[in-house]
């Protein structure tokens, strides 16, 4: 009997050890193949381990290279302080965070977003052990989600310009001013009208912080399209001019 209880014994150990050996290269497996990326990290904020598809998301040449190159998660990864604070916060009072959206910055500087499900993993004490998680990258359904309601913008922008039947030319540009504005996310603008030959613009409707920071003296209402300065190159290339550093030298200033 003592000979067969032990033969028992080995035979289900043996079984667990398999088992668990099959259940590991499983999960090798998965996070090896995975499309979304998967990450361990310390409750400090340093990666311990990341799969492939983590490291293609942020643009890293291989896993060591985001473990040694990422020494804390908040400062390097995360663009906005507050999230991730809201993001450690929700970890410490539940151990569960999820559909968590945010933006983060990739090895190249490219912000991109990402929705991040993790969780905190305990001992039996209830210490914590380290956080695991999943990173998928959302950026272009954020783009889809964004172009999507910039065209209900604009429609609903042209419907209100379509029933100002009673206002007046100075109303009609004022109004197209402010929603051209707003809805390219620029802060200041102008709308003027060319005349026939396309040789004069006159101004009807401008940002008023635009004047301020002008040092043209004696301003006017009306401005011949050689003599404008930068802000006429759009005019006259008759093509969308942009220019990233206004303060910068440029010949074209006026």
């Amino acid at each position: 009997m003592g000979f067969r209880g032990l033969g028992r014994d080995v035979s289900r150990r043996r079984e667990a050890e398999e088992a668990l050996r099959l259940s590991e290269e499983r999960y090798r497996a998965i996070f090896e193949n995975s499309l979304v990326g998967i990450f361990q990290s310390t409750p400090e904020g340093r990666y311990i381990s990341v799969n492939p598809a983590f490291t293609r998301i942020y643009g890293y040449e291989s896993p060591k290279d985001v473990i040694d190159s990422i020494t804390d998660i908040g400062s390097q990864i995360f663009v906005d302080a507050e999230d991730r604070k809201r993001c450690l916060s929700v970890l410490r009072e539940t151990g569960v965070l999820e559909r968590f959206e945010t933006r983060t910055r990739r090895k190249d500087g490219l912000v991109i977003w990402v929705t991040i499900n993790s969780r905190t993993v305990r001992d039996k004490e209830g210490r914590t052990l380290f956080i695991e998680g999943v990173v998928e990258d959302i950026t272009e359904q954020k783009k889809a989600e964004e172009a999507l309601k910039l065209d209900e913008q604009r429609l609903e922008a042209l419907q209100t310009l379509n029933q100002m039947n009673r206002a007046t030319i100075q109303e009609l540009c004022d109004f197209a001013l402010e929603e051209g504005v707003r809805l390219t996310g620029s802060k200041i603008g102008y709308l003027a009208f060319l005349n026939e030959d396309e040789s004069v613009m006159t101004m009807f409707s401008w940002s008023r912080s635009a004047m301020e920071q002008c040092f043209v003296r004696n301003l006017t209402d009306i401005f011949p399209v050689d003599m404008t300065g930068l802000w006429g190159e759009a005019v006259r290339q008759r093509r969308p001019v942009i220019t990233n550093d206004y303060a910068a030298p440029n010949p074209l200033k006026k």
